[in-house]
């Protein structure tokens, strides 16, 4: 309560903060309070910034979590007869996927060879390589039994010989991602257990959000809309796509971003890709597109808003396309209900599409999301259903001549009635106009198509 109140001395703040933090017995949660208190005096001075809903990381909150969490994924186990579940630091190759190993400690790994072994009657133990890491461990995650591991798979087999009894069947979360030097290690250490893959047990735990995960998204949504704030204030001809990703990345940073995944597409309108990438020294000039995919990420969780800006006059080709990709988005929206398949929304995208005769590629028009970027892909194919507690990204993406495309979108919370945005929507292209004479405002002004 005391940090939204700016009449309390700093001095006073910072003194209640470490009583509060000892009598709990909790260091982590004290620097996490105090990082919160210098980020909200930083924050203080920059008009960007969101004022933060209340905070959800309390000991008791947390507490809950981990129970809902670990409770939920051993009925899953029952169900599939498993006595143990091993969790790899990512669940696949490329970009990270650490969600599963996140969703069971609360630690984002940097190294895809830390392990969690969760016991179906026992305890989770984390097997984590690199001290620096371990350390960072310890004080994140809510799992109490973390240790050093050199090499994590052969410390993991040790623990089991030492510690557990027999045991028939284990899931791998997942195959596709542990090393099949490591998976010829645990068949060779263990001949009589059958190895599964077990990634899908936690990926459908985790598809449904709890009111915790809910108002994290949330706030990662409103950090998203500070970073597109900040983008139509800084952008002009002359920046580069480098200091574009600085100036955001430090405004949703102070806001409360830990992470993210921002990419970008420039170019004048006739070679205009569409592509999303990662920001280089390019230089911003007048008539250029830029489609911004703005990704934070907050305590591991990502959100996602999708925008196009023209710097000067809207291309009409690329006006017609941004419309259609608008109205695909609001086809789906529409559908976007506890119980609807997920191809019934890909065909109010593709449909949508249709009519205003472009194709639409089905390959990632709408996502769930949270720890990991894209979590259930809806599409054509897919034959899942929507539920209450999933947050679904949501941006359509339109084939365009020459091999381009265009998607824009929103993150939204689907409740009992349907999907509730969580975040600002904009249906427009940001236009930004000419600075006006003796204007110094970092950016362009804005104007409206």
């Amino acid at each position: 309560a005391h940090l939204g109140d700016q009449s309390v001395r700093s001095g006073e703040l910072h003194r209640h903060v470490w009583k509060v933090a000892i009598e709990i017995n909790h260091f982590a949660t004290c620097m996490r309070l105090l990082n919160r208190f210098a980020c909200h005096l930083r924050g203080a001075r920059r008009a960007s910034v969101p004022k933060l809903r209340s905070d959800m990381s309390t000991i008791d909150t947390l507490v809950s979590e981990k129970d809902l969490r670990l409770s939920a994924i051993r009925g899953a186990m029952e169900k599939s007869n498993l006595d143990a579940l091993i969790v790899l630091g990512t669940t696949g190759v490329g970009i990270p996927m650490n969600g599963n190993y996140a969703y069971v400690s609360r630690h984002v790994p940097m190294y895809a060879s830390s392990l969690a072994l969760l016991q179906y009657d026992g305890d989770v133990v984390l097997f984590v390589p690199g001290e620096n890491q371990y350390l960072e461990a310890k004080a994140e995650s809510w799992i109490d039994d973390v240790r050093l591991a050199r090499v994590p798979v052969l410390d993991l087999c040790a623990y089991i010989e030492t510690n557990l009894s027999p045991m028939s069947k284990i899931g791998i979360s997942s195959f596709s991602a542990m090393p099949a030097a490591d998976v010829a290690t645990l068949r060779n250490k263990f001949p009589g257990v059958e190895f599964v893959d077990g990634a899908g047990i936690i990926l459908d735990c985790r598809a449904i959000k709890s009111a915790y995960e809910q108002e994290v998204l949330r706030r990662c949504t409103e950090i998203a809309d500070a970073g597109l704030t900040r983008s139509i204030e800084f952008l002009h001809p002359g920046v580069s796509e480098f200091e574009w990703k600085a100036e955001i990345e430090k405004v949703m940073t102070i806001a409360g971003a830990d992470g993210g995944f921002n990419m970008i597409s420039v170019g004048p309108p006739e070679l205009f890709g569409g592509y999303v990438v990662s920001p280089t020294s390019k230089v911003f000039s007048d008539g250029d597109l830029a489609l911004l995919e703005i990704s934070p990420r907050v305590e591991g969780y990502y959100s996602q808003i999708v925008r196009l800006v023209s710097f000067g006059p809207v291309n009409p080709d690329i006006a017609r396309a941004h419309e259609a990709c608008v109205e695909a988005k609001k086809a789906a929206l529409a559908v976007l209900l506890p119980g609807t398949p997920f191809t019934k929304v890909s065909k109010a995208m593709k449909n949508t599409l249709d009519q205003h005769g472009y194709t639409m590629k089905d390959i990632a028009g709408a996502h769930t999301i949270g720890l990991d970027l894209s979590e259930l892909i809806i599409t054509l194919n897919n034959p899942g259903v929507v539920e209450v507690g999933m947050v679904v990204t949501v941006h359509p993406m339109a084939s365009l001549p020459g091999g381009r495309q265009l998607f824009v979108g929103d993150t939204v919370l689907i409740g009992s009635s349907g999907p509730e945005f969580l975040g600002e929507v904009r249906d427009d292209i940001i236009v930004l106009g000419e600075r006006k004479k003796g204007d110094k405002s970092s950016g362009y002004l804005e104007t409206w198509a």
